[in-house]
């Protein structure tokens, strides 16, 4: 959190958390951090999703053309 002059309340707190997540890695994964990849990647996901179906109709109406 920010304060009004500038100042971040939270620089202790950010550093527990860091050193927590570098430890959780090496230890297996956080599920916390790969629910945060999958958000991330979500977009990408998508526009591969739109990719592959556009595809499939263009691969059927080549089909149906041949047929």
């Amino acid at each position: 959190m920010r304060h009004r002059d500038g100042n971040d309340a939270s620089v202790g707190a950010n550093d527990s958390l860091q050193t927590r997540r570098c430890s959780s890695r090496r230890n297996g994964g956080d599920p916390d951090d790969l629910v945060g990849l999958l958000i991330e990647l979500r977009p990408l996901a998508n526009l591969a999703n739109t990719f592959c179906n556009t595809l499939v109709v263009a691969f059927s109406v080549c089909l149906a053309h041949l047929s």
